[in-house]
């Protein structure tokens, strides 16, 4: 991890206020966390997103993104991103709807003359460029005419093929290169969970990127969650992504990720929670250890191994009591994950009375879980994969 790009939306001068220069007391901030990032050997990228109300024809609004950028300059920052993305997808400026022909070339541009400013004011500026159209095909319209229009050591950042996409392959990075004549930047969108994935935790290892990705790209960001405690722990595997290669073992890495933020005496027992949290857009099913269990139980069952059966769902209901003991700590990492635990103290008991079931076939157990299943699905958070997987338990189970 060497590279940190800031682009909070929530800093309204990065976003909102992009004509106004940081007031002094934000300026110190800002010129903190460089230096906070210098420490570490970090190349610390400062962005700034003009796209929804910027004239991309206006010298004036240049002129005025050229001083903010100077002023960021002058904390240290020699890298800059220029944002274009989640912004109107035509020209709404009656300046630029007379000069352009079509936005691709008012970002162009906009991109050029940006460039051309940068470059007088240090030669050695690095520019990112985050495009209007940042995932797909990338043979299409406008990000290879985009690519092909731009100064060749711009960076393009890119996110795949989907905004959240599900692998990056090598080759698709080869066909960018092409198509565009830049490697792209993979900003990959994993672990984040913004949007409609409100609700997910993305707490999984990172996987299915390419181990030979280095060649064709120029590199990858990883966007993290709102939480950053949560964020750590994928974060650790994309970093052991990036730098083993080929050697990467995502679940080696996974279970190396918790024991460094939780500690070596607590990393089996929050496990057992983490186990239900890798529903993501690389993950679609949860919860691998629980299915195992219950896949163990219910073959001792079939098989007449009623004490095996026993034995298997009491270890476990004892694991997860010490997981739930663990999570109502008061730990940064806890207190973030609570909205899930409260749902998983829930899931607790009807998992007890599933598992009472299948040992006794005791109705008062069937009952039980008829009359809690519908509170626990009304929780929004997602835990132990689908909604319905304790559903499925039931039409297993039950029916």
């Amino acid at each position: 991890m060497n590279a940190y790009y800031y682009a909070p939306k929530d800093d309204p001068f990065h976003r909102a206020y992009w004509r106004r220069l940081y007031p002094d007391a934000e300026l110190k901030k800002l010129a903190d966390l460089v230096r906070f990032t210098a420490r570490y050997y970090m190349e610390f990228t400062w962005c700034v997103a003009p796209g929804l109300d910027i004239t991309y024809s206006s010298e004036d609004d240049l002129r005025v993104l050229a001083d903010k950028i100077r002023q960021v300059y002058h904390t240290g920052v020699h890298s800059f991103g220029l944002l274009l993305d989640d912004i109107p997808e035509r020209l709404i400026k009656k300046a630029d709807i007379e000069r352009y022909k079509e936005p691709v070339d008012a970002h162009a541009d906009l991109i050029c003359r940006l460039s051309n400013a940068l470059r007088q004011l240090d030669p050695c500026i690095r520019l990112t460029v985050c495009p209007m159209q940042y995932h797909g095909e990338s043979d299409s319209y406008y990000i290879s005419k985009l690519g092909h229009t731009i100064p060749i050591e711009t960076d393009l950042f890119w996110t795949g093929r989907e905004v959240c996409s599900r692998e990056l392959s090598l080759r698709e990075a080869f066909l960018f290169w092409e198509h565009t004549t830049h490697k792209p930047l993979y900003w990959d969108n994993y672990p984040v969970n913004d949007e409609a994935m409100h609700f997910e935790m993305h707490l999984g290892p990172l996987i299915n990127r390419d181990p030979a990705l280095w060649r064709c790209c120029a590199g990858v960001v990883a966007n993290v969650m709102p939480s950053a405690p949560c964020s750590v722990i994928p974060l650790i595997t994309a970093a052991h992504c990036l730098w083993y290669g080929p050697a990467y073992d995502p679940e080696e890495s996974y279970a190396e990720a918790i024991r460094q933020t939780v500690g070596d005496g607590n990393a089996a027992d929050f496990a057992l929670f983490a186990d239900h949290l890798r529903v993501s857009p690389l993950y679609d099913e949860n919860s691998p250890l629980l299915r195992k269990t219950f896949a163990e139980v219910g073959l001792a069952v079939s098989e007449g191994k009623n004490e095996l059966a026993r034995s298997i769902a009491e270890e476990y209901l004892f694991r997860l009591d010490r997981c739930l003991s663990l999570l109502r700590q008061d730990a940064p990492l806890f207190v973030s994950l609570r909205p899930w635990s409260k749902k998983l103290e829930t899931a607790a008991g009807i998992l007890r009375n599933v598992f009472r079931y299948l040992l006794t076939k005791d109705p008062c157990a069937a009952d039980a879980v008829r009359a809690a299943l519908p509170a626990y699905n009304a929780i929004p958070e997602r835990l132990i994969g689908d909604t319905d997987f304790l559903e499925v338990l039931w039409d297993r189970y039950f029916v």
